[in-house]
């Protein structure tokens, strides 16, 4: 079993949410999230879904992996375990202890938020839990990109994915970020709850937009698949604005690193690490224009990206993949672009820099669209969905 340490249950400062009036008592519901992939201080899973579920009043536990983030204020009791090495290792052994971890704070409700736990999910419903399965990406789409798969063989693994979709289907309900991964499970089992920020109230001291430093900047994964090249090569065209920096901020791999530091000679481009939810919350209320080039591929096409709707609610115009459904959300608030051309990107960096009114007007729309997508309305569907499964339990014991 990993390595791990437990985090003291905390709920100072935290989000309200609008609650589903029930009639279930939930201050004895045990719930366990479970993830071999995802740190312990992820946003969806953690300081969303944990955190509202905690405010509901389930008692809840996260087992997660290890960050070395600091300065972030746990929601929930966390369970935290140090990640496997290798993507094999972390498949077969690491899975086992996430779920074992799990299993000892002794759940009512097993929530499963990766595909490599999917193994356990006929496990679990035999021992008498309920299961919730969380389908953050459409997997055999997904799997038709990755890069570290041979491109001979993704045929065949995303066959493997379908039949992990097969498997997750028999989980007592299914919750899906999108409404096209929506669309691989039975209408009556399935509710999507989209990967929306909280509302935050606005504070009144945040320098105005235009008075900001000329500041472009992305925040989450860095990755090849999510524009590491283009947002770099961007600040290398002739018409990239002078005064203007590109900020990074988010996990990376080795490998992407070593080509940053190479990088760091060029003025334009700083890279600030991993933050913490509140510092990359402030990082946005010093920027102009928030960034996201995820590259076409099939997963990303129809990806509803968690970066975007926080650029939007911190009133940031974005320049974004120009995706016919992100065409559809995003065209009011922002620059759309061909995320293949740092060219294209440079350019509408340009074009917000000549157009000061531009950016004033991006931004009130940005503002507009996030009034529409705020978090309160997908807690009030997760919490739904438990409150369902919380009158099961009743029914069950009482049987």
């Amino acid at each position: 079993m990993g390595d791990s340490k437990t985090t003291s249950l905390s709920r100072n400062n935290t989000t309200k949410v609008a609650l589903v009036p029930q009639q279930v008592t939930r201050r004895h519901v045990r719930i366990a999230h479970v993830s071999s992939v995802h740190p312990w201080s992820d946003n969806r899973i953690h300081f969303r879904e944990c955190q509202s579920l905690a405010q509901a009043g389930y008692e809840v536990t996260l087992v997660a992996v290890e960050t070395d983030m600091v300065g972030i204020r746990p929601a929930v009791s966390v369970r935290a375990y140090k990640g496997r090495n290798s993507r094999l290792t972390r498949m077969v052994f690491g899975s086992w202890a996430a779920i074992g971890m799990a299993l000892r704070s002794h759940p009512h409700i097993v929530h499963l938020h990766d595909p490599e736990l999917s193994w356990a999910i006929p496990l679990l419903r035999i021992a008498g839990k309920h299961v919730i399965y969380d389908a953050h990406e459409d997997l055999p789409s997904q799997l038709l990109d990755k890069s570290y798969i041979n491109p001979r063989l993704r045929r065949i693994t995303s066959y493997v994915g379908r039949l992990i979709v097969g498997l997750t289907r028999s989980a007592s309900h299914v919750i899906t970020a999108t409404e096209k991964i929506a669309e691989r499970y039975p209408q009556g089992k399935v509710t999507v709850v989209h990967n929306y920020p909280p509302a935050l109230p606005r504070v009144k001291s945040v320098t105005p937009l235009v008075e900001r430093e000329n500041r472009v900047v992305y925040l989450g994964g860095i990755t090849e698949g999510r524009g590491f090249s283009q947002m770099i090569d961007a600040t290398k065209e002739e018409s990239w604005p002078f005064e203007w920096k590109l900020i990074l901020a988010g996990p990376i791999s080795d490998q992407l690193r070593t080509r940053l530091e190479d990088t760091q000679t060029n003025p334009r481009v700083e890279y600030l690490g991993r933050l913490p939810p509140d510092d990359a919350r402030a990082l946005l209320d010093t920027a102009k224009v928030g960034l996201c080039l995820f590259q076409d591929t099939s997963a990303h096409r129809d990806a509803l990206p968690t970066k975007v709707f926080e650029y939007l609610e911190a009133g940031l115009p974005v320049i974004a993949s120009d995706f016919p459904l992100w065409k559809q959300l995003f065209e009011t608030c922002g620059i759309l672009v061909d995320q293949s051309s740092p060219s294209e990107v440079a350019r509408a960096v340009a074009a917000y820099d000549a157009h000061p009114d531009l950016l004033v007007h991006h931004s009130a729309q940005a503002l507009a669209v996030s009034a529409e997508s705020t978090w309160d309305s997908e807690a009030a569907k997760l919490l739904g969905v438990y409150a369902d499964l919380t009158r099961r339990s009743t029914s069950d014991s009482s049987a």
